[in-house]
């Protein structure tokens, strides 16, 4: 739990630094549009074997990038699917969605190729497509690999590779109404993973 907590301190104030370099030196922002897969796994309920499946689906997500040195980008990350959940006596439709500040390390060279890694940090969305349940709020952070295409001097192809991590503390629970939960989660993390292409514009 320490780790974890200092974990995301250290990827916070990596993020914060990143956002506050944007005034100092506005060389270019940029905006990507993504479309691609996520991957799930189970979402483990704990002390019942009822676990919930949720299905792979279409994932959409959309980044705002700006310079924060010649080998350095912040991002601000928005990525979203609808994902059908499953367990014994109830299914429906969710929406996963995470909202993430961070950074990349941009790996450059005389080609049009270029590759990047990058670390970030926010919250996950679960939110549930019926009334029948609430939805839920809880802390992530997530590891990208990625890969540019440069086409021009605005525009550029892209793909990216990102696992998510969302932590659960202990005692938590989804998918609940008045008192009643479908799922019951125990200090535990939920692990999500997307294969992203798109293009990028730069201003």
């Amino acid at each position: 739990m320490k780790i974890m907590q200092s974990i995301l301190s250290t990827v916070l104030l990596t993020a914060c630094s990143f956002s506050s370099s944007v005034y100092a030196d506005e060389d270019y922002i940029t905006v990507s549009a993504f479309l691609g897969s996520r991957i799930n796994q189970d979402i483990n309920n704990q002390g019942s074997s009822n676990n919930a499946e949720l299905s792979s689906e279409l994932t959409q997500a959309l980044s705002i990038g700006w310079k924060y040195d010649t080998k350095a980008e912040g991002e601000l990350l928005l990525s979203n699917s609808k994902q059908h959940l499953s367990m014994t006596g109830t299914e429906f439709d969710t929406y996963v969605q995470y909202l993430h500040l961070g950074g990349k390390v941009l790996f450059t060279n005389e080609t049009p190729f270029s590759t990047n890694i990058g670390i970030g940090a926010g919250i996950t969305y679960f939110n549930p497509n019926t009334n029948e349940y609430d939805p839920k709020t809880a802390l992530s952070a997530h590891l990208s690999g990625g890969l540019r295409y440069q086409i021009n001097q605005q525009f550029s192809l892209k793909s990216d590779l990102r696992v998510y991590a969302t932590r659960f503390n202990t005692e938590s629970h989804l998918f609940c109404k008045e008192g009643n939960c479908l799922i019951n989660l125990d200090d535990s993390f939920y692990l999500q993973t997307e294969i992203l292409m798109g293009f990028e514009y730069k201003f």
